[in-house]
């Protein structure tokens, strides 16, 4: 019995982590870095925002190094894509994009989604 509840207790745990953590690293990531669109800053966060799930992901349930090296690659594809998104904004006279919350937006969808059904 002892099993089942500390087993259930570590995948709650992993679940309020890949919520939180993301939240926490892109807070702490965006104040120590300066404003404007580079692409470096993009695709970091984009990783950033993509490990911190993992990090939750793992203590929930295993997963291999090839899916988690797949998720990176797929979030730095995102990064890339949003920094163009956000400069085609900008020279339309748009306002500046926020990458945290397209970040934090790729690494949910990236942790719901069923790996199975999006390989290469």
């Amino acid at each position: 019995m002892r099993h089942k509840r500390s087993k259930r207790l570590i995948s709650i745990l992993g679940v309020a982590i890949s919520i939180l953590l993301p939240i926490v690293v892109l807070e702490v990531w965006t104040s120590h870095v300066t404003s404007g669109v580079m692409v470096a800053r993009f695709i970091a966060e984009f990783i950033l925002a993509v490990l911190a799930v993992q990090v939750g992901i793992v203590l929930w349930k295993p997963r291999s190094s090839k899916m988690i090296i797949e998720d990176v690659l797929i979030a730095t594809a995102s990064g890339i894509g949003a920094f163009i998104a956000a400069k085609l904004s900008l020279a339309q006279g748009g306002a500046p994009v926020d990458p945290g919350l397209l970040a934090l937006l790729t690494a949910y969808i990236l942790w719901l989604w069923p790996h199975p059904h999006r390989r290469l």
